[in-house]
């Protein structure tokens, strides 16, 4: 099925740059389950209470759990983190410094060069708050599926490591899909759902 929602997606909004819309950087596999980049973060996000019966929505949040980014604008966000990992306009000493720092004391990043009231301006050791950055500069969106129950196409095992610790577990909002995946629902509302891509 996800493979159905990504080439739908494809044809929809073309294969080249020439028929493609500018404004996209990509096709999330999952939803947006939590709000993370204002503060207090990590509220709970539900797409349904934003678009309704829409199966499918826009966003300039960037996706980290499941995603396919067009291969040009991937290799433009590659050459924008070579240069944005590099003094003046990322501080690596500081990000080493997170042992004896809380993350918002932490100065990764010159004021000027800050998305206001963003949360990822203070996150150390991730790839996404780049992405971030890159899309927000650019005026970049990814566009989401919009499922019942928050169901997604994708989803992340939330194995141990940076952000989950081994005795935490697994976060009750993120089930896995053999669990949450009904195959009879989802192929009811599959048909409308590949081609409700706005």
């Amino acid at each position: 099925i996800y493979f159905q929602w990504i080439l739908a997606a494809i044809d929809s909004y073309g294969r080249n740059r020439r028929c493609r819309d500018s404004n996209l950087m990509g096709f999330s596999l999952s939803p947006i389950r939590v709000e993370e980049l204002s503060p207090p973060p990590f509220i709970p996000w539900n797409s349904k209470d934003v678009v309704g019966s829409s199966f499918a929505y826009l966003s300039v949040v960037p996706s980290s759990w499941g995603v396919a980014y067009w291969s040009d604008r991937w290799n433009e966000f590659s050459d924008f983190v070579d240069v944005r990992l590099k003094p003046p306009y990322y501080n690596t000493e500081e990000e080493r410094s997170l042992i004896t720092k809380k993350y918002d004391d932490l100065r990764l990043t010159p004021e000027e060069y800050q998305i206001p009231y963003c949360r990822s301006n203070v996150w150390p050791k991730s790839w996404k708050r780049f992405m971030i950055d890159f899309m927000y500069a650019r005026g970049l969106v990814m566009l989401y599926p919009s499922l019942p129950g928050e169901m997604g196409l994708a989803t992340t095992l939330a194995l141990a490591g940076e952000h989950v610790s081994a005795d935490e577990g697994k976060n009750p909002r993120i089930a896995d899909l053999a669990t949450n995946y009904d195959y009879a629902t989802m192929t009811v509302f599959l048909p409308e759902f590949i081609m409700d891509v706005p």
